[in-house]
């Protein structure tokens, strides 16, 4: 595990495990002793479910596979398939979910997210461009950037709850300049699990808008929202 601050510095100088200046490695010692004492705890780390498919999915899919046309096993849209595109805009993103009417043609399906933010990245992103990401980061939000070839600028977080510092969000984007292109948000955050609540999201959002009018350039807003449809509960 890599000793990690807040600021994922990596080096000699970030803290060490347990300190309350590294948030990460104090949360790895919790899940320790969690684990060594079995108390139940939520991970979010590897993304992996724990169960397997239900019944009716793995029915539904042998039934998929084995009654297919021929030639139904070759490429499909580059963006995914038009069907699949068309109902995740009426059912997932849609008005019946309360937000504004998406057309199938602004939705392009990847394999993960880790793909859609490569693509992302490679349409939006020139040499130089600054991007401001927020710690505790997703290790490639940070590779994507630099793969581009622009560069990162991080804002820190509250240590107590991995919530936005939105001081050291301005700072970073005052840092950024003229350069700034972009903003890259995980919610929930990986590794830190936090949710970014709608009021910081606001925020976030005004502070982006009055620089873009700074410097009359476009700065995109990128959210890695991947679970937003997800709730836990007890039950």
């Amino acid at each position: 595990m890599w000793r990690r601050s807040c600021t994922d510095t990596r080096d000699k100088d970030a803290a060490p495990v347990g300190s309350s200046k590294n948030p990460i490695g104090d949360m790895m010692v919790k899940i320790s002793m969690c684990e060594a004492n079995n108390i139940p705890f939520a991970n979010f780390a590897v993304g992996s479910p724990s169960f397997e498919p239900p019944d009716a999915v793995l029915k539904a899919f042998y039934s998929v596979t084995a009654n297919t046309a021929p030639g139904s096993f070759t490429y499909t849209n580059p963006a995914g398939v038009l069907e699949l595109r068309k109902l995740i805009a009426s059912e997932v993103v849609g008005p019946k979910q309360g937000h504004v009417a998406v057309s199938a043609r602004n939705i392009i399906l990847t394999p993960g997210a880790q793909t859609a933010l490569v693509n992302v990245s490679h349409s939006i992103l020139s040499k130089k461009d600054a991007v401001v990401l927020t710690a505790p980061i997703y290790t490639y939000f940070k590779r994507n950037v630099e793969l581009c070839r622009g560069v990162c600028h991080i804002a820190d977080c509250n240590p107590s709850s991995f919530d936005i510092n939105v001081k050291s969000l301005i700072k970073a984007m005052k840092k950024a300049g003229k350069h700034m292109k972009a903003i890259m948000l995980c919610s929930p955050g990986n590794p830190s699990g936090n949710v970014i609540q709608e009021k910081a999201l606001q925020e976030i959002i005004c502070h982006v808008n009055a620089h873009r009018q700074k410097f009359n350039r476009r700065v995109w807003i990128v959210m890695d929202h991947t679970y937003w449809i997800k709730w836990l509960a007890v039950s």
